[in-house]
């Protein structure tokens, strides 16, 4: 009797499963390329891979879609194509507030994706990633010269935040009530000596500023931006907050201290710079087996993904004059590699309740498929015990996929100057070793802002200019 000969509900449902299944996998090649491309400063191949018609097809996706949007409007911003940047980057916005929008489902019900490799279902983006993209909507508005936009991203910021914690509470509940359930025990899944060791990388970056999604990024360019438009009031609440996250950052206590003072941002016959520097490269994931024990369920494999810290060194940034003073140094305002790292183990119980609530389903019904074929070849063994262990092994995995086009971390820096003067950007290795000098054009702006973006030796600068630019005789 072959595979094919059989006609029973449990054979069309195995079939149905690893048809389900087959495509499922991490993140795709091509995505991958297009990561690489960015990384190695090929701005001009990035954007030829993304006019490629089959890309096109997968920026529209419903599995991946929302991905391809988020590393194509990054791409795209440091490629300074801003206007095409914030295309992808609105697009998935309205991606993300469409999962928002549907009902959550719990976890505890099995039937929520248990049954199928977690990358099979559509990438619906982090809590960090909602945090982020408004941040780089940010940077395209003050490009295109839209301030109020721009602070209206600002704004959006902090909203993110807020529904990412009511969100999470939300979480917590699905995936207690799923344990009790399951008569499963959190603490003896996540004290295992295997589980400690697979995640040791991803704890040694935890930040307890970066707790509850915070993004100290989004409050200095909040409170910068406050300030140049007048609203004192704001930019000091802002600032306060970011003293309180970063209390040994020399240059938000000098910022604080400025706006409290009534400082103004712009001054007559002066240039404001801000100095905005991302420089690595955001983590990647990739999967990880240990063997999991519980007093009920015994000894259980699983698989899980972890963070893995890749891409070169970060940089920082020194200010000179053209006679080599020192004026500003950077310092970082936003760790992403903390953020990313405490979001994993905000979410780590949830991502392994899920992992081992899988194995025991799919152990549940490759035991039914086997007993269908049993009852239906009078206790001969046959396509159930195929199946059945086809299906666990396509099944098999972890859903690695993350936004990889973000830096590794922020770095800022305030300096005023002389209108018309230049200033000369030094890009110091770990060691302080300078890398490579940059020279800034001259610039009568009241307001400059310049970004920089360093993945090692690939180094991109872009400006941003507020408020009428002085003329002279």
């Amino acid at each position: 009797m072959t595979l094919l000969d059989h006609n029973s509900r449990a054979l069309r449902l195995a079939l149905s499963l690893l048809t389900t299944l087959s495509p499922a996998c991490a993140t795709s090649p091509e995505l991958s390329e297009l990561v690489m491309l960015h990384r190695s400063g090929s701005h001009d191949a990035a954007l030829a891979f993304l006019a490629e018609e089959d890309v096109q097809g997968e920026l529209q996706g419903h599995r991946d879609g929302l991905l391809w949007r988020l590393e194509a409007g990054k791409i795209c911003q440091d490629a300074a194509q801003f206007e095409e940047s914030e295309l992808h980057f609105r697009a998935a916005d309205r991606r993300m507030r469409e999962f928002d929008a549907e009902p959550t489902i719990r976890i505890g019900g099995e039937l929520g994706g248990l049954i199928s490799n977690p990358a099979a279902r559509a990438y619906r983006g982090t809590e960090y990633d909602r945090v982020l993209l408004e941040t780089y909507r940010v940077w395209n508005q003050l490009v295109l010269g839209d301030l109020s936009e721009a602070l209206v991203h600002c704004r959006r910021a902090y909203v993110r935040q807020a529904e990412a914690i009511e969100r999470h509470a939300l979480e917590i509940e699905e995936e207690q009530l799923a344990a009790r359930e399951h008569e499963i025990k959190t603490s003896e899944l996540l004290n295992g000596s295997e589980l400690e060791e697979a995640v040791a990388a991803s704890r040694t970056r935890i930040d307890p500023a970066y707790a509850n999604w915070v993004n100290p990024y989004a409050s200095w360019l909040s409170a910068v931006l406050h300030w140049i438009d007048g609203d004192y009031s704001n930019a000091e609440v802002d600032l306060n907050k970011l003293a309180g996250m970063l209390p040994l950052n020399r240059g938000v206590r000098e910022l604080l201290s400025e706006v409290e003072a009534g400082a103004v941002a712009e001054v007559e016959g002066m240039t404001r710079i801000f100095l905005i520097h991302e420089t690595g490269s955001a983590p990647s994931r990739i999967s990880q087996s240990v063997v999991l024990q519980t007093l009920r369920y015994g000894f259980t494999p699983i698989v899980f993904p972890v963070l893995d810290f890749e891409g070169a060194p970060a940089m920082s940034l020194d200010a000179t004059g053209l006679d080599g003073q020192l004026l500003a140094q950077t310092e970082t305002v936003a760790d992403l590699e903390a953020i990313i790292a405490n979001d994993y183990e905000t979410r780590l119980a949830g991502v392994v309740i899920r992992a081992f609530l899988s194995v025991i389903v799919k152990e549940i019904a490759t035991e039914a498929l086997i007993q269908a074929d049993r009852d239906e070849g009078d206790g001969e063994e046959g396509w159930g015990f195929l199946v059945g262990n086809l299906y666990k092994i396509l099944s098999a995995g972890s859903d690695n996929r993350t936004w990889r086009s973000p830096s590794a971390r922020i770095d800022v820096a305030e300096l005023l100057i002389p209108a018309g003067s230049a200033v000369q950007l030094q890009l110091l290795d770990p060691f302080g070793t300078r890398v490579a000098s940059y020279q800034t054009e001259p610039q009568a702006a009241p307001i400059l802002f310049v970004r920089i973006r360093s993945q090692g030796a690939v180094v991109s600068i872009q400006t941003a200019t507020l408020g009428t630019p002085i003329t002279r005789p």
